[in-house]
């Protein structure tokens, strides 16, 4: 009988600890997988800066969603812009004296181009800027509603994902039309209902562009703080 007892008390701790165990191994790969990604990070940072090129670190708002997600860290390219000019559909930073914080968003129309949103489609030049293509409705545990997600294929063959707010609430559907100044770009973030953008602070200069956005180069969801493996090296 006390052997019985004794049975009984010492096999559940073994479980415990196999589930400790467990636990502790676990960690220890995320680490390895953490000091893996970090290394392959400085020797890229290495490349870079060896060909002259200084890369700029910034975390990314709820604007820039389907594409990018809070808790996704960007790299970007501060030597691009010395010797290109964006074109419609990439994804440009500035800083502006507009705002306190420094800017990541897409350009969707360049200096004289003619602007306007009608039912939350954006015309450039009176035409639409792209081919819209459904894709799904999901609940967002951020935002804590349903958005609708599209795919958009411009006319210059550039492709990115975009979302809006599915149920009218907030919704941004019409816009000017605006001509747009010369050595200008208009900025919309991809999360057309959420974001800050050029509908409300103008067009941005092209002396207040200081990067184009590169990769992904860390990822951590905000709510349950797991890093998210497979996002990291994704491009925009």
């Amino acid at each position: 009988m006390p052997f019985l007892t004794l049975f009984c008390f010492i096999i559940p701790k073994l479980n415990k600890l196999k589930v400790i165990s467990s636990k502790i191994v676990n960690k220890k790969h995320d680490v390895l997988k953490f000091i893996v990604v970090s290394l392959l990070t400085i020797s890229l940072i290495i490349v870079y800066q060896t060909n002259y090129v200084f890369m700029y670190f910034a975390p990314v708002m709820c604007s820039a969603k389907p594409n990018l997600f809070e808790g996704d860290y960007l790299m970007v390219d501060r030597f691009w812009i010395k010797s290109n000019s964006p074109s419609r559909g990439e994804v440009i930073g500035f800083k502006t004296p507009k705002m306190n914080f420094d800017l990541i968003k897409r350009c969707v129309a360049l200096g004289g181009d003619t602007l306007e949103i009608k039912d939350g489609i954006v015309l450039i030049n009176n035409e639409p800027e792209g081919t819209l293509i459904y894709l799904k409705n999901a609940y967002d545990p951020v935002e804590q509603l349903e958005l609708e997600y599209y795919k958009i294929i411009k006319n210059n063959g550039f492709e990115h994902l975009v979302c809006y707010r599915s149920n009218g609430y907030f919704r941004k559907d019409h816009f000017g039309p605006i001509i747009v100044p010369d050595d200008h770009y208009f900025l919309l973030g991809d999360n057309r209902d959420n974001s800050s953008d050029s509908r409300y602070y103008g067009s941005f200069p092209n002396n207040e562009m200081f990067c184009k956005a590169g990769f992904i180069y860390f990822s951590i969801d905000p709510i349950t703080k797991k890093i998210r493996w497979s996002r990291i090296g994704l491009t925009i």
